[in-house]
């Protein structure tokens, strides 16, 4: 096996802590896309009261913060995995090229098989990309990266200039322009009017797309095929290249700043964490709180979301980073009782954070889709919530006794042996892992 072995003890912990509370955070994000018939993503739909304060917190903390963690994380593990192969002489970009591919498979796999929510393709290929950008300066990735953030923000802002100065309805505009190609679609195969009459007796739902989706994800798991390849193939070769690269590429070049500068190690001094800590979680949540209360008093309309968003696009990762100043000192202290149990519950869920993605979303396939349970569009918000954060609170305690006898999760180890070309060691014989074994950190 290539490398010299380290011990567990030079494994970033502050890393797989960030990992294991974004993946956490995840559970209750992506159920929301399983459990409900209209997109509860997005706007509230019918929860209202108590409910409705909940939903709302969730969108302002949650919603969109732990992609944006996981991307700051990806960035500067493409620097750790780089620095430690060279530090021991051996090859960095075939070696990393092939390893994004492995990624960028199992996604693939996963959008297709489980969900068409991936985000795996993104980091795979946005990583291919700002992987060369590994040893610049990190002022310059800084700047770069606060440069493709501010992309997206620039082409909305000329596509609703556009849209201002065309007259043009933009609420009536996006449901054609969802509803039609799925319509022509399903309409192709001469199965839509069954399945939209059928799906129609549901409440409010007011598109043939969203009669289409619920009649397709309540049947067996091939008939929920067209649905996933059609919303996978639309966010690879529209949402990669217009919305998700820019985000996950700046927010892995400042990742990638951020590590060389010592920061997710614990280096900084703590009057600086203090302050980064203050400015994301005021700054950034505050942001988020405004677009929430925008959005809920314009009624959560298509012309609204867009007119507002640069308040979310700008607050998401400023929170996402005010969580990361937080949860790295944190991480570094002794702590006792539950504060230690946390603590490594997370470690113990970051160093599993590939098998828990794909095991939650899989659990929830199941529990929600036409080839499961099928209890889409029957289970309250607050029920909903629950179910997720119970498989997150399960995976934590599987994730701590599974790495007490195994070196990495399931889906580590195939990743690592396809990636090498051989069969890793997985079982914890001792305390020294080889090299590799901190490469996704």
């Amino acid at each position: 096996m290539p490398g010299n072995p380290t011990s567990l003890q030079e494994r970033f912990v502050s890393l797989d802590v960030l990992r294991g509370f974004a993946v956490c955070g995840l559970a209750p994000m992506n159920a929301m896309d399983f459990a409900f018939e209209t997109d509860h993503y997005f706007s509230p739909g019918q929860i209202e009261g108590f409910p409705l304060v909940i939903w709302h917190g969730l969108m302002i903390l949650g919603s969109g913060k732990f992609m944006a963690l996981f991307a700051l994380l990806f960035g500067a593990g493409l620097v750790l995995a780089a620095q430690r192969r060279e530090e021991q002489g051996l090859p960095v970009t075939g070696f990393t090229l092939k390893r994004l591919a492995w990624l960028w498979f199992f996604g693939c796999l996963h959008a297709y098989l489980i969900w068409y929510g991936d985000i795996l393709v993104t980091y795979a290929v946005t990583g291919a990309v700002v992987f060369w950008c590994r040893r610049w300066k990190p002022r310059t990735q800084t700047i770069v990266g606060l440069g493709m953030l501010g992309m997206f923000p620039l082409l909305m802002t000329i596509g609703m200039v556009f849209v201002w100065m065309s007259g043009i309805d933009l609420d009536q505009a996006m449901q054609e322009e969802i509803s039609s190609p799925v319509a022509e679609v399903v309409e192709t195969s001469g199965e839509i009017e069954g399945e939209v009459s059928e799906a129609k007796e549901f409440p409010d739902w007011d598109t043939e797309h969203d009669a289409w989706v619920s009649a397709r994800m309540h049947g067996s798991w091939w008939e929920q095929m067209p649905v996933r390849a059609f919303y996978t193939l639309c966010l690879h070769l529209v949402g990669i290249p217009f919305l998700t690269f820019w985000l996950a590429g700046g927010l892995m070049m400042i990742g990638m700043a951020l590590f060389q500068s010592g920061f997710f190690q614990g280096s900084w001094e703590p009057r600086r964490y203090r302050r980064l800590a203050r400015w994301g979680l005021i700054g950034g949540g505050g942001a988020c709180l405004i677009f929430s209360v925008l959005n809920q008093l314009g009624g959560w309309n298509w012309s609204g979301l867009f007119l507002h968003l640069n308040w979310a696009w700008w607050g998401t990762p400023l929170l996402a980073l005010g969580y990361a100043a937080v949860l790295i000192p944190w991480s570094r202290t002794e702590g006792r009782g539950p504060v230690r149990w946390l603590r490594q519950g997370w470690a113990a869920m970051g160093r599993m954070a590939f098998s828990n993605y794909i095991g939650q979303t899989f659990l929830l396939s199941l529990i929600y889709y036409g080839h499961g349970l099928n209890l889409r569009g029957q289970v309250p918000f607050l029920t909903v919530l629950g179910i997720a954060l119970t498989i997150a609170a399960v995976q934590m305690a599987i994730s701590v006794l599974w790495l007490r006898r195994f070196r990495y999760g399931p889906l580590e180890w195939t990743w690592r042996s396809l990636t090498y070309g051989n069969l890793v060691p997985i079982r914890r014989d001792s305390d020294l892992i080889h090299s590799h074994t901190t490469e996704e950190a």
